[in-house]
């Protein structure tokens, strides 16, 4: 499966401080050629520090100014798209990552289907798809067939829709596949159907079965909101109430010590049993 890596000393992450990884396994579908991992990521000129002081009093997510397939875009400035070849007649994995920090990515190849066999490091039962839709942090694997008439042709990705922040750039966010022997200028391909926007995961089913309990002992919201009267201040609140982390005596450090009594406001919680935990959020992200 699929995994990446990140700083998680603030936002850093979204500077770029991040990595990818594969650990090899059996696939739930053949392939014949492994394309390895494809990043996605939405992309700040300025520093994201400078970005993320400037966020809990804005009127909303900032806008990105660009978004790069796997480490490149094209800007008013020059940059290029992202090339990746194809080989008629075969079968290609590919790991489709979404490390960006607040731009959802819906992705589609022209002329093409996707079968995704993988999620968030489970193996899945295929299925096939003319797109696939990717919240920030999570992982698909698909596999590509090559066989339509050897050319170049746009994978597509969009943004935007309920859940996702805005992009500068949205319209224009694509790279290039390329057939084996085909030409070296930028495709004419068209897209199928325009891109899905909206807020959702894939409707995937494990191809290990696994039983998850229906009780749920305790619930704990997670969501942000707009705080008036504090200057529309933006507000990650676990509970209702905001968490506030001491960076200079983290909780790790609490439990090292030997200590167990945590304040409120950083939301340490005790659960009774490993492995039952179930995670429902109406804005999804990678933690």
């Amino acid at each position: 499966g699929t995994w990446w890596y990140h700083t998680h000393y603030s936002v850093q992450y979204s500077d770029g401080v991040w990595g990818t990884m594969i650990i090899n396994g059996p696939s739930t579908k053949n392939y014949d050629i492994d394309l390895g991992t494809y990043p996605l990521t939405d992309w700040f000129h300025a520093s994201i520090f400078t970005v993320n002081a400037a966020a809990p009093h804005a009127k909303g997510p900032p806008i990105a100014d660009n978004f790069l397939v796997n480490g490149s875009m094209t800007s008013s400035s020059g940059g290029k798209y992202a090339v990746t070849t194809l080989t008629p007649g075969k079968s290609h994995s590919i790991r489709l990552l979404n490390v960006g920090i607040n731009n959802w990515a819906h992705v589609a190849l022209d002329g093409h289907k996707f079968t995704v066999v993988s999620a968030d490091f489970v193996p899945i039962v295929p299925y096939e798809t003319d797109s696939i839709s990717i919240a920030v942090g999570q992982r698909y694997d698909v596999i590509i067939n090559a066989n339509a008439t050897i050319s170049n042709y746009w994978l597509r990705v969009g943004t935007g829709g309920t859940c996702d922040g805005p992009n500068a750039n949205a319209a224009n966010i694509r790279s290039i596949f390329r057939y084996a022997g085909a030409g070296s200028g930028d495709p004419n391909s068209t897209a199928a159907a325009p891109l899905t926007t909206g807020c959702y995961d894939e409707a995937v089913v494990p191809y290990v079965r696994t039983t998850v309990p229906q009780d749920v002992p305790e619930d704990l919201k997670v969501g942000f909101t707009n705080t008036a009267g504090s200057g529309n201040l933006v507000q990650w609140l676990v509970n209702g109430t905001p968490m506030e982390i001491n960076l200079e005596y983290p909780t790790l450090q609490h439990v090292v010590d030997g200590n167990d009594t945590f304040s409120s406001n950083r939301h340490v919680f005790k659960v009774g049993e490993k492995d039952k935990v179930r995670s429902t959020t109406p804005i999804p992200r990678h933690h």
